[in-house]
């Protein structure tokens, strides 16, 4: 059985900095991931919200430094020794034979598939297997190397494989699809791409992968549209703090925040413009719309239709 990520004791250390955990959260934005914390709590490098001192990693993503006062500093940090950082090869000795063994039969993809209501040979394409417990899923870098693994439960419920990287979800022949090319948020939105016969390609969350997917991307001279998800947050569940005008950002609108981040990453790393849109009909992501459209996922003439729907309607989207 894998292993997955359990709450951490306290902070890692990061380079100069240390990783916020669920017991030691970002000061800023209250997440326990990602954000990154000075040990003498002078400062917090928060990858959420914006402040006027923008800093870009290493990665590729961009973090904002916000200054710290005793008020807010959390009560304890505790500096664990730096975790030796595994090659993305190293990674893929250690997963590649696993998701060899987990590969589940036409019962597990069909059971999946009905609950996403996803073509099973979309879901096939993509490796999917079962572990036992859940569904697991392999994230990939630009080499296809697998450099992580996702776990989905029946209840819908998803964790990471311990020790694994975020990554990609992909197809291995992905580009040979025609039309653009579809970078969508996780991987049932992939599955609903390729269900539809789209050229497709997956980012981790809404702001990551930039790094692979601009390595991915760069030798496909075609257009590319960055599909937002709709998840707007409710203007009364948000802090006090947060700029009422403030329309786009990682509290408030983290779907469109995310596509516009993931559009001039890509802009940046291919140098030329990248489009972004939401998904027609106000279709919170590219599943949801499929789904919407109640075509049967099997029935290949309705799909073509709703494919070319979905270009045609994507056609006069913003440019990043």
């Amino acid at each position: 059985m894998p292993r997955t990520s359990k709450a951490r004791q306290g902070a890692v250390r990061k380079g100069k900095r240390l990783r916020v955990t669920p017991q030691c959260p970002c000061p800023v934005c209250q997440s326990d991931s990602w954000c990154l914390v000075a040990p003498d709590g002078s400062d917090c490098l928060c990858m959420r919200v914006k402040s006027d001192k923008p800093v870009t990693l290493s990665s590729g993503e961009v973090g904002y430094i916000h200054k710290l006062t005793d008020a807010i500093m959390p009560a304890q940090w505790v500096d664990r020794p730096e975790e030796k950082r595994l090659t993305d090869s190293e990674l893929h000795a250690r997963f590649s034979e696993s998701c060899s063994e987990w590969r589940c039969g036409p019962g597990r993809i069909g059971e999946l598939a009905g609950l996403l209501k996803v073509s099973p040979v979309a879901l096939a394409w993509l490796g999917v297997g079962w572990d036992g417990q859940a569904w697991t899923m392999p994230e990939r870098n630009h080499l296809g190397q697998i450099i992580g693994v996702n776990r989905r439960f029946e209840d819908g419920k998803k964790v990471c494989v311990i020790g694994s990287r975020r990554g990609l979800t992909y197809a291995t022949h992905w580009y040979t699809a025609l039309g653009p090319i579809f970078v969508v948020e996780g991987a049932s939105d992939v599955a609903a791409g390729l269900t539809l016969g789209l050229c497709v390609v997956g980012r981790p969350s809404n702001t990551g992968g930039g790094k692979y997917l601009g390595s991915l991307l760069k030798p496909h001279n075609r257009r590319m549209v960055v599909l937002a998800e709709r998840d707007a947050k409710d203007r009364e569940t948000l802090p006090e703090c947060h700029d009422p005008e403030c329309h786009c950002c990682c509290r408030c609108f983290p779907g469109k925040f995310g596509a516009v981040e993931t559009a001039n990453k890509l802009k940046m790393a291919l140098w030329r413009l990248i489009d972004w849109s939401f998904c027609p009909d106000g279709a919170k992501d590219l599943r949801a719309w499929l789904n919407s459209r109640g075509a049967n996922p099997m029935n290949e003439i309705a799909l073509e239709r709703i494919a070319a729907s979905l270009k045609r309607r994507t056609r006069n989207v913003i440019h990043s």
